[in-house]
């Protein structure tokens, strides 16, 4: 009876609908690291003198902020192990999409609230850092 219902599992999810990662992931609102600079107001030199900072020490969200959009910028932890980005930057603070993504919060400045999300692979490896809206999940 087990092999059964084996079979009959195996078979549904064979045949089911294949998982459009893609199609999932546009229907979310995203915002360029360019475009998060100049909403935020961040300027080379603050971008510069925080990026020598350790993350942990921040107190002020602004930096945090900061901090985060530079990452985001300049692709920063890409290609290395989510483990390394958690160590860097702390236990993630929000979520998108996944409980894997290493995700944090920036500093809330209109009606929307934005996320810095450095996605990974299923070997934990960061493949791409999205800043993106914190709403809305699955689309709706």
């Amino acid at each position: 009876m087990k092999n059964i219902i084996y079979f009959l599992l195996c078979f549904h999810f064979a045949n089911a609908k294949s998982y459009d990662y893609k199609k999932i992931m546009n229907q979310y609102s995203y915002m360029s690291a360019p475009q998060a600079i100049k909403k935020w107001s961040i300027t080379n030199l603050q971008l510069k003198q925080i990026s020598k900072s350790d993350f942990k020490k921040l107190t002020s969200n602004v930096e945090k902020t900061q901090y985060l959009i530079y990452l985001a910028q300049n692709n920063k932890f890409i290609g290395v192990n989510r483990n390394l980005v958690v160590d860097v930057l702390g236990e993630p603070d929000s979520y998108f999409f996944s409980e894997l993504n290493a995700t944090y919060e920036l500093l809330k400045i209109d009606e929307n609230q934005w996320v810095v999300s450095f996605e990974v692979s299923s070997d934990l490896i960061v493949r791409s850092i999205k800043i993106a809206k914190k709403c809305c999940y699955g689309g709706k």
